[in-house]
């Protein structure tokens, strides 16, 4: 896997873990973020988490990065304005955010792979990477 990716997401990991251990509204939950290359992201998501990739089907909004994560953290407004700056920081230019059909959070909460229980997911695309924000906690 390219160092790039593996870098992109364990900054924005370390960078979300800190930020949900200081929500008061995520509870036990915390943040895991995943980076891949937009043209093959498919096929790699579909690899590590042994998913079907006609399973992979995301679903185009127009919110933005801040409206998806206030829907973690709610009116926690000042640690929502910093991961974005942040992110921002690294990953320049517009950002388009998508959520999955309830099928593939389904597939992936029963694979157990990185929480005990996944309690939502949604996807960031940036010009090269596409990002995937799952939240989740082990209890």
């Amino acid at each position: 896997m390219n160092r790039i990716i593996i870098s992109l997401g364990s900054y924005l990991e370390g960078l979300l873990n800190m930020a949900s251990s200081l929500s008061k509204n995520i509870g036990p939950s915390y943040i895991k973020v995943d980076c891949y290359l937009k043209e093959d992201f498919k096929e790699q998501l579909s690899k590590y988490y042994k998913v079907p990739i006609d399973k992979i089907n995301l679903l185009k909004t127009n919110e933005t990065l801040e409206s998806a994560l206030s829907n973690w953290f709610g009116n926690e407004n000042k640690i929502i304005e910093s991961i974005t700056y942040w992110f921002n920081l690294k990953v320049k230019g517009a950002k388009v955010i998508y959520y999955s059909e309830e099928e593939l959070k389904s597939i992936l909460d029963n694979k157990q792979m990185d929480f005990y229980c996944l309690d939502d997911l949604f996807f960031v695309e940036s010009k090269e990477y596409i990002f995937v924000f799952q939240l989740g906690n082990n209890e």
